[in-house]
């Protein structure tokens, strides 16, 4: 073969024919093929029975080396984790699903941001949901590679705390992620410049809900004669006032 497409092809097709043959439960013989470029397929130009048959000998120059199982163990201890290992954690382990598994392993700035997040806070399904779905949006909408990305786990673990106090819900969770990745800025910068905090006191909001009630009597009174469109009017002059 004369170039790596002609590689490519004869590898994809010997890939797939033996896909097939495994399948159907053909046995796979060891052969030597030739591949044409034209019909896109592989011949038979003959078969091996051993590997005497392809007359291997040792190189006279190369010295042996023989590797111990004690030096294999130490250098697998340094080896990072696999992603196999890595994908059966996640699994196992945290409990993710295979969406969000997939969406992480496929760029080593998702990994790293994910795992390092992880360290800090324990909310792997939270931690995911916001890398697949508004961080990958910004990824998109942007043009931008992952690893150009503008966060750190810092600032994600803090905005992930936030979401979990429930400073911070989903519409406003989804401004605040946006805003950190164009500026740079933490979570709570945000919030305090764009006035987002949320209100969890109970005798807070039933004073506000309380004053609504007050200057909308009219509205009030329509709900109860069964004008469903008052508690509209009601809802948004709540979230107006809030």
């Amino acid at each position: 073969m004369n170039s790596f497409k002609s590689i490519e092809r004869a590898l994809e097709y010997e890939v797939s024919r033996q896909i097939e043959m495994a399948e159907k439960g053909t046995p796979i013989i060891q052969s030597t093929l030739r591949w044409d470029d034209v019909e896109g397929k592989t011949y038979l130009m003959r078969t091996k029975e051993n590997a005497e048959d392809y007359r291997y000998f040792p190189e006279s120059d190369l010295s042996v080396i023989n590797v111990s199982e004690e030096l294999i163990n130490n250098i697998e201890k340094t080896l990072p984790e696999l992603l196999s290992d890595k994908k059966k954690r996640y699994v196992e382990e945290l409990k993710l699903s295979d969406k969000q598994i997939l969406f992480i392993l496929s760029d080593n700035r998702y990994i790293e941001l994910f795992e390092k997040t992880l360290e800090k806070i324990a909310e792997p399904k939270l931690i995911a949901n916001y890398m697949m779905t508004e961080i990958a949006s910004y990824v998109n909408d942007e043009v931008i590679s992952p690893k150009d990305l503008n966060i750190d786990e810092e600032r994600y673990s803090q905005f992930i705390a936030l979401l979990k106090e429930n400073v911070l819900n989903s519409k406003t969770a989804k401004i605040v992620i946006i805003e950190m990745l164009k500026t740079g800025k933490t979570a709570k910068e945000i919030i305090k410049e764009k006035g987002l905090e949320q209100i969890s006191d109970d005798n807070i909001i039933k004073d506000i809900v309380k004053k609504v009630l007050e200057d909308n009597m009219k509205s009030v009174e329509d709900y109860k004669n069964g004008k469903d469109r008052a508690l509209r009017i009601l809802s948004r002059t709540m979230y107006e006032r809030n």
